[in-house]
């Protein structure tokens, strides 16, 4: 059935109306009236029979003007591939049928592959020179890249510090006395899969979004390069790319962004040199384990766990969908972030799929798989891996994490893949941190956060009293002076010790550990000692032989001069708490009441130097 449509000429710029058969699906050709350029259509799946019924109804509902009742009508000719091959139009896969149906329908009508390779020769001769020229000079940038690849590689590049990041960057591991993890600690967070534990599903949706010849090609798609490169030259500006799985992986490793020529080539040298020494396995482990995709996320079992909460094979089509859409711009298609666009670059993959015969779910299950996996995904668009990692005693991590550094360097504070283990209880640690804010939570009820504090003059004289008093008693003995006021609310510590062996049980160093409380108060605080010095001075006279348990001590008054202490005086005058004195005392008698004098005493007499 003939129907005419409407028709810009792409040489002349000049439009006719043209007549074609539709019900022939074939390619037709037209010829341009006013400058000869022949135009091919592609009908072979009938695309321009909806294109003639959309027309014919703008025709009924609207008058055409003066100059489209006078323009030209061209016939067309039919340039059936059947009729020429012996039927084997007839035998070309659906998915190039599609694929030429999808340029149609994104040019002008008929604009297709056949009418852009047919413009070129029916081009004058100098416009079409013009075309081979750049074909050429395609052809011979192509050449010079490689070979300067080649040169480089072999004669400058050295690959070696590179290809030591194929290796997983495991975190190191913080273990209790029974085996249970503690924390880990990591900056980055790599996958650690085998290439037999990456599941086939998974790897057939990554190479068909990202490299669908990753087997067939070496380091570098040359022929996917020379299409991206002519058609982003065609269409004015960048519209494909044609990086490979293995220079995506190089660009990794090298851990470089910038736009640059040296870039560019130490990034092919280094494909190169993964191609000549791993297998396609080999490399394509090495991208799954490493590729970031968003959010701290490095490596496609990590972002699985992340976003999904899922190993990566238990994985529908739908998260092994969105999974391999990550690569290219994992912030900018981010599901916490873009839902949206993520979404829209899904279904156009999925578009693809379903054309290419892919393995692929109906559209109404994939829709419900759409709304099951990402819908639900109401979570802050700023989190990240490092919010979610276990760390059952943060106190003890970062004591941990800084012995790493002190003794081993830094470079084994986060992802050496060691294997720590403690004498810390798990279960005694996360009973202290909870008794530490159950007991804070009562007592901060009778103590205000922030204490009534004097006027300047007062606050100022008492901070140089305080200054005096650490100058003459210094931080040996006495520790160091706790202020009477102060605008911090309050905080506990509490560290428990096996005494047969001195392993530590359990060290909590605050109520909470966050950015601004990270202060190990078990391990870090300088305090007066108090009392609890009293057990350490009996212990040392019992070692020296100066001191037993029925040793007397004098429960007396003592008067030290030329001492300054916090309120201005310059003597210090000891006394016990209840401000009574009970006369000779045995020493056993003494701690057990907890008695400043005799305490001192016993001190004296065993020396402060022991």
């Amino acid at each position: 059935m003939a129907q005419r449509f409407r028709y810009t000429c792409k040489k002349c710029q000049k439009g006719f109306q043209i007549e074609i058969d539709t019900g022939s699906y074939s390619i037709h050709s037209v010829i341009c009236p006013f400058c000869e350029q022949k135009t091919l259509f592609d009908n072979r799946t009938g695309a321009l029979d909806k294109k003639a019924s959309s027309y014919n109804n703008e025709r009924q509902t609207s008058d055409l003007n003066q100059n489209q009742r006078n323009q030209p009508i061209r016939k067309s000719t039919d340039f059936s591939w059947s009729s020429r091959s012996s039927g084997k139009v007839g035998s070309k896969s659906s998915s190039s049928r599609a694929f030429g149906s999808s340029l149609l329908n994104r040019g002008r009508s008929g604009d297709s592959v056949l009418s852009k390779v047919s413009s070129i020769f029916s081009l004058s001769q100098s416009n079409r020179s013009k075309y081979f020229l750049l074909a050429g000079a395609l052809i011979l940038g192509i050449g010079i890249i490689y070979g300067s690849v080649l040169i480089f590689q072999f004669a400058v590049f050295d690959p070696e510090p590179y290809i030591g990041g194929l290796n997983s960057r495991s975190p190191n591991r913080i273990y209790d006395r029974n085996g249970e993890l503690i924390s880990e600690l990591f900056t980055i967070k790599t996958g650690t899969l085998k290439f037999d534990q990456i599941p086939k599903p998974m790897i057939d949706t990554l190479l068909f979004a990202e490299d669908q010849n990753f087997f067939s090609h070496g380091a570098i798609d040359f022929i996917a390069t020379a299409r991206a490169a002519f058609k982003n030259i065609t269409h004015g500006g960048y519209v494909q790319g044609a990086s490979t799985i293995t220079q995506q992986l190089s660009r990794i490793l090298l851990d470089n962004r910038e736009k640059t020529l040296s870039r560019k080539i130490k990034e092919a040298a280094l494909g190169f040199s993964l191609e000549s020494r791993f297998s396609k396995e080999q490399i394509l482990t090495g991208y799954f384990n490493n590729v970031y995709l968003g959010h701290g996320a490095y490596g496609f079992d990590t972002a699985a766990n992340f976003y999904f909460k899922k190993k990566l094979n238990q994985l529908n089509f739908t998260e092994r969908l969105a999974l391999a859409s990550l690569p290219s711009a994992p912030e900018r298609f981010s599901p916490l972030r873009n839902p949206e666009l993520l979404i829209r670059k899904m279904d156009h993959i999925y578009e693809r799929m379903r054309e290419s015969k892919f393995d692929s779910p109906s559209p109404e299950t994939y829709e419900q798989e759409k709304i099951a996996s990402l819908h639900g995904l109401n979570r802050s668009p700023t989190e990240t891996v490092f919010g979610t990692r276990t760390d059952y005693g943060p106190y003890v991590t970062e004591y941990i994490r800084a012995k790493l550094s002190s003794l081993l360097g830094d470079d084994t504070e986060t992802i050496a893949g060691l294997r720590i283990e403690t004498s810390i209880d798990v279960n005694l640690q996360q009973a202290a941190a909870q008794q530490s804010i159950e007991w804070l939570t009562e007592l901060r009820k009778s103590h205000p956060y922030r204490l009534e504090a004097k006027g300047d003059e007062t606050i100022l004289k008492s901070q140089i009293r305080r200054e005096y008093l650490l100058m003459a008693l210094g931080g040996t003995f006495f520790g160091l002076p706790v202020p009477r006021t102060g605008n911090k609310r309050l905080e506990t510590a509490s560290i428990g010790i096996e005494p047969a062996t001195g392993e530590v049980l359990f060290m909590q160093g605050g109520s909470e550990f966050y950015p601004e409380n990270q202060l190990n108060r078990t391990i870090q605080m300088r305090r007066q000692t108090g009392s609890a010095i009293k057990p350490i001075i009996y212990s040392a006279g019992a070692e020296s032989g100066k001191v037993n348990p029925a040793t007397p001590l004098e429960d007396s008054p003592l008067y030290f001069s030329g001492i300054k202490t916090a309120d201005g005086k310059d003597f210090w005058l000891p006394d016990n708490i209840d401000q009574d004195y009970e006369g000779e005392i045995p020493a056993r008698i003494a701690m057990a009441k907890s008695r400043n004098i005799p305490a001192i005493r016993a001190a004296m007499m065993i020396g402060l130097d022991r």
